[in-house]
Formats: C-alpha cells, structure tokens, sequence
C-alpha cells in the first residue's frame, strides 16, 4: 500500500491535484521530472524489500487517544482514535511502529519549504527514542477534520511532539498480540458522479462553465482554470460519470482478527464512524484514507443538502450552478459533484465496503 501523510507543504505530482486548474501552472517540466523521481524511487524500494534479508518480529496492536483534530465542518464526528501496531525482535525490541490520526496535517500552515507537518515530527519522536526503529504513519479518515490551534512550523512541531509521545506511551505498554494468518482483498468501486453524457446535459453543463469563465460571482482563480478545461473536455467527449473508488482490507488473525480498512481519496470521518461502530471499534477495526490513489473528496450526504444547501468544500458544489464541480472537486478536476442521496456516493462506498467486511 502506498500511503500519503497528506502534508500541505508537499510537492506537487502530475495526477492529482490538477497542476494547472489548482496552482495555474503550464510549465510542468519539473513536476514530471519530479513525479518520475518519486515512481523509480518507489518502485526501486520496493525491489530491495523484496530482496532484503527477513527479520523475524512479533505483532502487538493498541489503540490511544488524542485530542487535537476537530470537525472543520461543524459535524458530530470527531477522530480522537490513535491506532498503534508495534513490530518487534525476538529480544522485544521495537523495529517499526505504524501509527494513525486523523486530522489534516496543516498545521504548520502554507509555506515555501517542504515540510512533514506533525506526522514527521511525531514518527521524529519514535525513532530517537528507538535508534534503528522505523515510524510509520497512516492518516485516518480525515477529509472533514483539522488540527486545533493556530498555524506555524511551532505549532506542526507542537503537535507532532505530542502525538510522538502518545504513541511511545502506547508502545511501552504493548498491546494485544496479532498473528496470522494474514488476509488481503482490494476492490474497486465506481462512485457515480452527478452527470450523464447525453447532449442536453453535456450542452447544459459547458454553458455553466462558460458563465464560469466570466467570474461574475468572484470566485477563486482556480474556478476559470477549471472551466477553461472542462469545456476542452466537453469538446472532446472526455467526460467521466464516475470516480474509480479503491478499498482494500487486510485481515490479521482468525478468531478476534484485527482489520485494517484502507481507501483512496480523502475520507471523510463519518465513514469511519459508520464502520468502526458496526466491526468491533477501533480495537477491532483500523480505518484510514489517503491510500494508493488520491482522486478527490469521499464525501458522505451531509456535505449536500439539506444539511450543507448552500454547498461545500468537501461535497465539491456551490450554489451558483449546483450539479457542477466546485469547490474540491474543480481542485481534482472533475466535471461535476457526486451524486447524493438514492443511489449517490454514500450508497455506493457503504454497499462496496460493507461486501469487504462482510
């Protein structure tokens, strides 16, 4: 699995964000030569774990607390679960420690210099705690929630701190063990997007994006970009209707297994609220986003009306012309927003992992 920490002060890829609908930017000689980088980079890594020489460890897994994220939408659903895997020698060393939060890591706010945000600081804390240990961290589903506090690289370091030391708490008291065997599955989902490509409704919808282009309403930049290339699409029949959703879960043990339950796209927490309740709490069930492909939003219904009617970041519409993407999802580039209600995105992604957990 490959896993974004999702720092806000990362470098830019050629997928996803869409360079030029985002950032404005048509020069994208250095972000393939970077992107490429990163692919042999990845690719090589893997090559020399395959190849490396096998450590024999035993698996403990705990849950702890924190406190830090809070709903940015104003919703009920706060993550405050730190789910911790410690692996260890045969002598009870800890050699790798793969631990989750969810809250965006934007802490440190916007600035000019990479930087890992609180999840570098905390994996920071471990591995100077434990020379040779390796930390590991997974974002949970964290699409709705945000880190207290005001922004600075004292505030990133604050937190990442504070969570290093949550997690050393919880590998000092070890957790309950976990075996094998070891299950996995991967499934993809098509999430339906709020648009068909009949010719009144691929007409209706460049006629929008023409309105778009004129800025009436003072939109931010990146709305013009994105219509701008919406209409090129239209043009050329290149419209999708759905969203290639990934789910994938790995399955630790045969009577009281552990199961971690990983998605692409940026999760919202309501779906782990949903599951985690349903399959044992997050004793029973780890629930993380941001995995493998990182295509948009995953929102649940409440980001559309009634319970967002004027629009929202997450649910990627606004109200100027309400089935056309906006918002997160003019950011991502697509041409419309989800489908909600009967039938729509929540429908979909509970049907879809709920055959998963089945």
């Amino acid at each position: 699995m490959i896993a974004a920490t999702h720092t806000h002060n990362g470098p830019v890829v050629v997928d996803y964000l869409h360079p030029f609908a985002t950032y404005g930017l048509v020069d994208l000689a250095g972000i393939q030569a970077y992107s490429s980088w990163l692919e042999d980079t990845v690719v090589d890594l893997v090559r020399t774990a395959l190849l490396a020489d096998r450590t024999p460890v035993t698996l403990d897994y705990t849950v702890a607390t924190e406190t830090f994220a809070y709903n940015r939408r104003g919703l009920s659903y706060v993550e405050t679960a730190v789910p911790v895997m410690v692996a260890r020698s045969a002598q009870g060393d800890p050699r790798a420690v793969v631990f989750g939060y969810a809250a965006h890591p934007t802490a440190g706010g916007l600035r000019s210099q990479f930087d890992p945000d609180y999840p570098g600081g905390a994996c920071a804390e471990i591995e100077a705690a434990y020379p040779g240990c390796i930390g590991l961290f997974l974002l949970g589903a964290a699409g709705d929630q945000g880190p207290l506090g005001i922004t600075g690289l004292d505030s990133a370091d604050a937190l990442g701190a504070r969570l290093g030391a949550t997690v050393l708490e919880a590998v000092a008291r070890r957790g309950r063990p976990v075996d094998g065997p070891v299950r996995t599955q991967l499934t993809e989902i098509p999430l339906p997007l709020e648009i068909s490509t009949d010719a009144t409704t691929l007409a209706n919808f460049r006629n929008a994006f023409v309105e778009r282009l004129k800025n009436l309403e003072g939109q931010p930049a990146y709305y013009q970009r994105h219509a701008e290339i919406m209409i090129a699409r239209i043009d050329t029949g290149n419209i999708s209707t759905t969203v290639p959703f990934l789910a994938r879960l790995w399955t630790f043990g045969g009577a009281d297994p552990l199961r971690l339950l990983f998605t692409s796209g940026e999760l919202v927490s309501g779906y782990a609220v949903y599951f985690r309740a349903r399959h044992g709490g997050a004793e029973r069930l780890w629930v993380g986003g941001y995995a493998d492909e990182l295509p948009c939003y995953i929102p649940s219904n409440e980001f559309f009306p009634p319970t967002m009617p004027n629009g929202s970041y997450e649910g990627g519409w606004a109200a100027d012309f309400p089935a056309v993407a906006a918002g997160s999802m003019a950011a991502y580039g697509w041409a419309a927003h989800f489908r909600y209600g009967a039938g729509g995105v929540e429908q979909a992604v509970i049907a879809g992992i709920g055959s998963l957990l089945a």
